[in-house]
């Protein structure tokens, strides 16, 4: 018996593989640029006069590594397509009833109930009547990986977190720090007391970061216990997903025509060209982050950390050297708060830190510090020792 065949199917105008990439870059710029609006707000909030703290980027840093700690830990908004990526097409009901275990007698044993007991609360957390209503979710170790090719979750873990939080301008607070440079407005101190500044500094970030991440895994499982909360649809998330993307062109695009025609020439130093340089930076270290894949140490967080950090200092040294060119020192600023400031991240790194063992932890937080430092000693150091900064144009 002959069998027919059936004419190849056209090739797609454009594999469902690009489609994919397409959605997650749009979704890596649109937050991308609410994390470097954000961080830049939480600056501009948090740096008065006479603040306890005067590097306004730690509190951006707590802040982001707070939502990022939130973002890893919950378990519910994106369960439903979660489940889907472990069990595949056919997943278990979301909620199985366990019946109660049968004692010799024949008989279940009563719910142990009082005059107070709350009924309706007791059924939400999953027990009524010796009953017991469990969730059936995936591990929480699948669960985690199968959100990461969650096109929205990257957005706002790669995109937003790693956007509001900035590696090397902390890196840069702590070498002004130590020289003195940090825009207090107080006279200059003896060097055992820029000791002590350096220290604050380097020791401040790091660990108000990891208390922020620590602080948002907490805020995870507690709302996970709120009732009327539920998993973002699996239909409705690949909607989600494409709105986004084209939001984060959209934005990106009137970002240019912004910059290009501002309503107010301030507005172009202050925030524009960090809107639009901002999100090639997050691109960056998405992209990097592949070196992270099967090795100890993740290298690619690493990279991007140091090679935005050797960038700011050198756009650093070009915004304070004797240069009178508004626009051109705008674009510096853009720049440094932009783009370098998407490529680094203290968000991922403390995540990283919490996730690696004791011994590697260590190991990968002081290198990731100490070789960032080295860095900016000679790239900031030479212009400070040598001809000393210069008040910016702009």
């Amino acid at each position: 018996m002959e069998t027919k065949e059936h004419p190849p199917k056209p090739a797609p105008l454009m594999s469902s593989k690009w489609a994919n990439s397409l959605i997650i870059h749009g979704q890596l710029f649109f937050w991308s640029i609410f994390g470097v609006l954000a961080r830049l707000g939480m600056i501009a909030l948090t740096e008065y006069p006479n603040a306890p703290v005067s590097f306004g980027v730690l509190w951006a840093n707590v802040a982001g590594s707070l939502i990022m700690g939130f973002l890893l830990e919950e378990r519910l908004f994106f369960v439903e397509t979660a489940r889907k990526k472990v069990f595949g097409n056919n997943p278990p009901p979301l909620r199985t009833v366990i019946e109660p275990v049968v004692e010799d007698g024949g008989q279940a044993p009563e719910a142990n109930q009082d005059d107070n007991t709350n009924l309706e609360l007791m059924e939400s957390l999953g027990e009524s009547e010796g009953r017991f209503v469990t969730d059936v979710i995936p591990d929480p170790a699948d669960y985690v990986k199968a959100k990461k090719a969650i096109p929205l979750y990257i957005g706002l873990s790669t995109g937003f977190c790693g956007s509001f939080t900035s590696f090397s301008s902390f890196l840069l607070d702590t070498f002004l720090a130590a020289t003195n440079d940090l825009p207090l407005g107080s006279k200059s101190r003896a060097d055992g007391d820029s000791f002590m500044a350096f220290a604050a500094v380097a020791l401040l970030n790091p660990a108000m970061s990891l208390a922020g991440f620590a602080c948002g895994g907490h805020l995870a499982r507690a709302v996970a216990h709120l009732p009327g909360l539920w998993s973002i649809p699996d239909r409705v998330l690949p909607l989600l997903n494409a709105l986004f993307a084209a939001l984060g062109f959209g934005c990106w695009v009137g970002g240019i025509f912004m910059t290009a025609f501002p309503p107010h020439d301030f507005w172009r130093g202050s925030a524009l060209f960090s809107v639009v340089l901002g999100p090639f930076g997050s691109i960056l270290r998405y992209h990097l982050s592949t070196l992270n894949a099967g090795r100890k140490y993740p290298i690619g967080t690493l990279a991007a950390n140091l090679l935005g950090t050797m960038l700011l200092g050198a756009f650093f040294d070009a915004i304070h050297a004797p240069v009178k060119h508004v626009v051109g020192c705008q674009v510096l600023f853009g720049l440094s708060d932009g783009f370098c400031g998407c490529l680094t991240t203290v968000s991922t790194w403390v995540a990283e830190l919490s996730a690696l063992g004791t011994k590697r932890s260590y190991i990968y937080g002081m290198v990731s510090f100490s070789a960032a430092f080295l860095i900016l000693v000679p790239v900031v150091g030479g212009l400070r020792w040598s001809h000393g900064f210069e008040h910016a144009v702009c």
